[in-house]
């Protein structure tokens, strides 16, 4: 059986996202230390990421830089996970 060795749980939330290139991806869950997104499939990936997405809900906005831990290759959609660093809250504007 195999382990879980995320460092803290993760909550389902999803929430339109935007990556530093302007492509648009999907939340799927969130903690924090990591976040799991999808987008469309054949999105080319770099090692880095910055995410950014609102959370209308609380008036904030969520931002970092993530490393890619992991990527899952499928039809229509590729998801990626992310080892978070430097994740800010900040107002809507």
């Amino acid at each position: 059986m195999p382990t879980d060795r995320r460092a803290s749980s993760r909550d389902h939330l999803s929430l339109p996202m935007t990556l530093a290139d302007g492509s648009a991806a999907m939340t799927r869950n969130v903690s924090a230390h990591g976040l799991f997104f999808t987008l469309p499939a054949g999105h080319a990936i770099d090692d880095w990421l910055l995410v950014e997405f609102a959370v209308p809900s609380a008036g904030l906005k969520f931002s970092a830089a993530g490393q890619v831990v992991r990527i899952e290759r499928g039809d229509g959609e590729d998801g990626v996970a992310l080892r978070l660093h430097a994740p800010r809250l900040t107002p809507l504007n």
